[in-house]
């Protein structure tokens, strides 16, 4: 995604001069009366910005500090503002009614998350706690509780309960000798129990709502070190796929808390597993820091189907329906669709994906 450098975040004017002189204030005011028709952009740096809403018809994404509800038949779209800066998180909630956003800020300020209620458009709720940047965020499987992870610079895990609007409470991602968090996920059916995992970090978390605590359990990976990019979990709450910067994927017992499985073990993602989508059949889906889509039979820790993309690394991946079609957003802020039978990459839409340093009209 780009933007035109001084300008992409907030409110701030690409009119404003140092001279400060009444006309500049003047047409200040005028950009600032602007509002947004349409967008052709994508933000692919954001891991997981794209979704595809439950109700099979519209895509979510952000560009910049705006997010974007869009048709994906008529591409008619409704563009939500609120964000002071650049969006850094996005998540769906299960029924499709709320949408979460956190965005990034200036070191020492506190990042925004805002929550969206889907069907009127329009800002449910606003949370103010972790510093600098929101790194990851999930909603429980029934709406009940949004869990948001802080970045480096705050290295917290906070649950909110959307009903009441508050915190609940919060704790340190991971111990001291671990390194910052990048991925939290809720399990399916049970409102009280999430996964985070980062540098060196992999946990499994009960929420104790009497007491305002959670609590959390190292997962056993033996003697294995990894980092961990992106988590799945899988129907039935008894297995997580993780995928790690390593690129293989842990299969996670989560009833032992305890590592069941991993692969692939020789041609693994040369640059990492950004993320995983399950579909109906079973089958998963591997997105790599490599530009790799493949679908991945993890019993028989084997590629199946693979693409790649011509540059960039993939992002995002969104699944419609249960699985014939699939959308993924590259580290190029490009944005493509694919057929589960044909398995052939198609370039929806593409933008800039560095700062644009200026514009002009043509002479005529």
């Amino acid at each position: 995604m780009a933007t035109v450098e001084g300008v992409g975040a907030g409110n701030r004017s690409p009119v404003a001069s140092a001279g400060g002189t009444r006309d500049d204030d003047v047409a200040n005011e005028d950009v600032k009366r602007l509002q947004l028709a349409k967008v052709f952009g994508f933000s692919g740096n954001v891991v997981r910005g794209l979704h595809i809403h439950p109700n099979g018809d519209h895509f979510i994404y952000p560009v910049g500090c705006n997010l974007i509800f869009e048709d994906i038949e008529t591409s008619e779209q409704s563009i939500l503002t609120g964000h002071s800066n650049f969006i850094t998180a996005v998540a769906v909630s299960k029924s499709g009614e709320y949408v979460a956003t956190g965005q990034m800020t200036h070191m020492g300020f506190k990042a925004d998350i805002i929550v969206w209620h889907f069907p009127t458009r329009t800002q449910y709720a606003c949370f103010s706690l972790h510093r600098v940047h929101i790194q990851s965020l999930a909603f429980s499987p029934h709406d009940k509780y949004l869990v948001s992870m802080g970045g480096k610079d705050d290295g917290n895990v906070v649950i909110w309960d959307l009903a009441d609007k508050e915190a609940v409470c919060g704790n340190q991602i991971a111990m001291r000798s671990a390194g910052p968090g990048t991925v939290v996920a809720y399990c399916n059916e049970d409102d009280d129990c999430f996964l985070t995992g980062g540098e060196n970090t992999l946990r499994m978390w009960k929420l104790d709502r009497e007491n305002h605590k959670m609590h959390p359990q190292d997962i056993n990976l033996g003697q294995m070190r990894r980092n961990t990019e992106c988590i799945e979990v899988m129907p039935g709450d008894q297995f997580a796929l993780c995928g790690t910067s390593t690129g293989d994927i842990l299969k996670i017992n989560l009833e032992t808390g305890i590592l069941a499985k991993h692969g692939p073990t020789k041609n693994r993602f040369s640059q990492g597993v950004k993320c995983l989508a399950l579909i109906s059949t079973g089958d998963l889906m591997v997105g790599g820091g490599d530009g790799t889509v493949c679908f991945f039979l993890f019993d028989k820790l084997s590629k199946e189907k693979i693409l790649k993309v011509p540059a960039g690394g993939i992002t995002s991946l969104a699944v419609r329906g249960a699985g014939h079609q699939f959308y993924f957003g590259t580290t190029e802020s490009q944005m493509y669709l694919a057929n589960y039978l044909d398995f052939k990459p198609s370039l929806l839409r593409t933008c800039q994906s560095a700062p644009i340093s200026d514009v002009c009209f043509p002479a005529r």
